[in-house]
């Protein structure tokens, strides 16, 4: 019976795999051919993320674009947990409160063939070149 179970798990599993990959494909600027985008993924601005062919992203991932962009290029691995942030608040007046401020645009951009482990955080205005590994836990900045 366990068998069983694990075979429709596998199924169901595949089916939300196939069905968060075509919405993907109709929402996001971009998506190439050959590429997972796990179920419990999490974007924002869908229109401002483009991804790459030969890609995977884990669950649990907030691709977060806002007023920013997102591109990630071809044959990247990103682990769960991972958050990519295309914009940040304001703080240059320090006459208005930070929370008032405008958000200001960034880019989040990974060349091909990177590995993003687990956890990591990358924030705005960051270029991740080719062939780099991001540590679990990682907190990448400008």
């Amino acid at each position: 019976m366990i068998f069983l179970w694990d075979s429709i798990k596998s199924k169901v599993f595949l089916l939300f795999l196939t069905i968060k990959t075509w919405w993907c494909k109709l929402t996001l600027k971009r998506v190439g051919k050959k590429t997972y985008i796990h179920p419990f993924v999490h974007i924002v601005s869908p229109q401002s993320v483009e991804i790459g062919n030969h890609t995977f992203i884990n669950r649990d991932v907030d691709l977060i674009a806002d007023t920013g962009t997102i591109r990630i290029g071809n044959f990247v691995m990103i682990g769960p947990r991972t958050r990519l942030l295309g914009s940040k608040h304001g703080y240059m007046d320090w006459r208005i409160p930070m929370c008032l401020q405008p958000m200001k645009a960034g880019n989040v951009i990974i060349e091909d063939d990177v590995w993003v482990g687990g956890g990591v955080t990358i924030l705005p205005d960051v270029l991740i070149e080719r062939g780099s590994i991001i540590a679990a836990g990682a907190v990448v900045t400008t």
